[in-house]
């Protein structure tokens, strides 16, 4: 209780170092914004031209010059999105309350108008069909405030809107997105405090896939000086054109515009009413085909595609053979990242003879085959989904980290992370949902811990989760690795005398755990990651 109103005290007293009612000059326009938890909040800001009209599936645009003063008091619609049922499922911090076509937004939390300080860009996860900038679980106030740095949240398209390619439609419509926020970050932020040559593009999940995505894109490179990836299925790897056309061809024929081509096509595109795009991806009536897409990449396939402009190497390819942006990377995954994608894929239990089956389609017969000897038959129970998880979260999530970052440490300043506490709030977030995550470390409960957004503004009714006393430490000690790595590219110093060690590609590689309480480990699950590193993580 005294922490709590130590933190609370803190709260007030930051308040009083800023002004309301803050207004900003930008090269744009004028931006008015609030005072939110002791810092300057200014949300939703227009970094691009309204995706709509004949903008629709066109590459992110400049803004216009705007008059008058724009109000940043409230977010701003997000995009066209589903909201998610899986990783962290409390719509009310999750999901965003209105969605619209015109939604290249950003948000800016500053503690100092007048500073010079370093930048945090953050896009957000949701299996690049669902999620927002502006939500609260991404307020930045607390981190802002905390660690003295200017933080960003941006939306991007979703989803058909996003990534649709049909080789007329040429997609990656998200990371142009994406390219686009970046850009005006560094025309705008100085006016917020914040510094254009000290900014760290970061994100989780389809965010992280995201960041990973600008490291292997030139065009991306000089907007950012160093990254963080959070959770990246390195595994389900971006998309070549062949099988994106396939897909884009179903979609056509689906909205009546498949005999067209050319501008006809785009001209038909853009007339669809949006609902009816959404029909489409949302009741899944493009019918992905395991056969023919690739068993993984159904789990994700609006993924950029790797066209040979915005994206000339898939992220994995190009950070695993030094075709990336050479700047410090800070990267990890959490303890249980595939339970609930496992639980989603099989809604009901799997006998051992069908977990093995399952495995058999994900990763291939052969290495499938060689994963029993390394992990053992599985046990014999009503439902092997538990198993299962742990076999794709080694292959899916963290041995293919181990991996990257062997790569990574070749050449940059590379550290690892694992996340492995157990939130105390998990019955309430999960228990209603998502029960399979009540006792297990899901993907994205690592996320508060850098955000620690409980005392940012909620939806009317809406009581957000309390984290305990040893979390809110915890928190601290994330929130300071990440904004060290944000001012310097190097996580040190950590609270009580932590060092987080460089992550080294040799067999004893480091990486720091986040848990409670927390330390360097050494080692670890190497025998697991040492077959998965000699199958390979391109099978499809």
């Amino acid at each position: 209780m005294f922490k709590k109103i130590l933190i609370l005290l803190g709260v007030c007293l930051a308040a009083l170092t800023v002004t309301a009612d803050p207004l900003v000059s930008t090269p744009y326009g004028q931006v008015s914004g609030t005072v939110d938890q002791g810092v300057y909040a200014f949300r939703g800001i227009p970094f691009a031209a309204p995706p709509i009209g004949n903008l629709r599936f066109a590459k992110a645009q400049k803004v216009s010059p705007w008059s008058g003063i724009i109000n940043g008091s409230n977010f701003a619609s997000g995009c066209i999105a589903e909201c998610m049922k899986t990783a962290f499922p409390v719509p009310e911090i999750m999901c965003t309350p209105t969605t619209s076509e015109d939604c290249l937004y950003l948000n800016v939390y500053t503690p100092d108008l007048t500073g010079n300080l370093p930048v945090l860009v953050f896009f957000h996860g949701g299996n690049y069909i669902g999620g927002s900038g502006g939500v609260p679980l991404y307020d930045g106030a607390d981190l802002a405030r905390n660690q003295n740095i200017v933080v960003v949240t941006t939306n991007y398209r979703l989803g058909i809107l996003g990534s649709l390619f049909t080789g007329t439609t040429k997609g990656n419509f998200h990371v142009t997105d994406q390219r686009q926020s970046l850009i005006f970050v560094r025309d705008v932020i100085a006016a917020f405090g914040g510094n254009p040559d000290q900014v760290t593009i970061s994100g989780q999940s389809a965010g992280a896939f995201s960041v990973a995505t600008h490291l292997a894109s030139p065009k991306s490179w000089p907007y950012f000086h160093g990254a963080v990836i959070l959770s990246d299925p390195f595994s389900l790897l971006a998309e070549t054109p062949e099988r994106a056309v396939t897909v884009g061809s179903k979609l056509l024929e689906a909205l009546g515009c498949a005999a067209t081509g050319g501008d006809l096509e785009l001209e038909c595109l853009r007339k669809v009413p949006v609902e009816q795009i959404m029909f489409q991806q949302v009741n899944k009536s493009l019918n992905f085909n395991p056969l023919e897409q690739g068993f993984l990449s159904v789990m994700m396939p609006w993924v950029p595609v790797v066209d040979g402009d915005e994206l000339p190497y898939g992220p994995l390819y190009a950070l695993t053979n030094n075709k990336f942006h050479n700047v410090p990377i800070l990267f990890g995954t959490v303890a249980n990242e595939s339970v609930e994608f496992i639980y989603d894929i099989a809604k009901t239990p799997l006998s051992n003879t069908e977990g093995w089956l399952l495995l058999d389609l994900a990763l291939g017969a052969n290495a499938s085959a060689g994963a029993r000897a390394i992990y053992g038959n599985g046990p014999d129970t009503p439902d092997v989904r538990p198993f299962v998880s742990v076999v794709a979260t080694d292959y899916i999530f963290y041995c293919v980290n181990r991996f990257v970052g062997n790569a990574l440490a070749k050449s940059v300043d590379t550290y690892m992370h694992y996340f492995d506490r157990l939130p105390s709030y998990s019955e309430q977030v999960y228990g209603a949902t998502m029960p399979y995550c009540v006792d297990a470390i899901c993907h994205a409960d690592d996320l508060p811990f850098y955000f620690n957004p409980f005392h940012a503004p909620m939806p009317s009714g809406f009581t957000p989760p309390e984290p305990v006393p040893v979390e809110i430490e915890l928190a601290h000690l994330m929130q300071t690795a990440l904004a060290n790595f944000v001012r310097n590219g190097n996580p040190n110093p950590l609270p009580n005398n932590l060092v987080f060690p460089k992550f080294t590609n040799s067999q004893d590689n480091f990486l720091f755990n986040y848990s409670t309480p927390s330390s360097s480990i050494s080692g670890f699950r190497n025998q697991y990651c040492d077959f998965w590193d000699t199958q390979g993580y391109y099978h499809f």
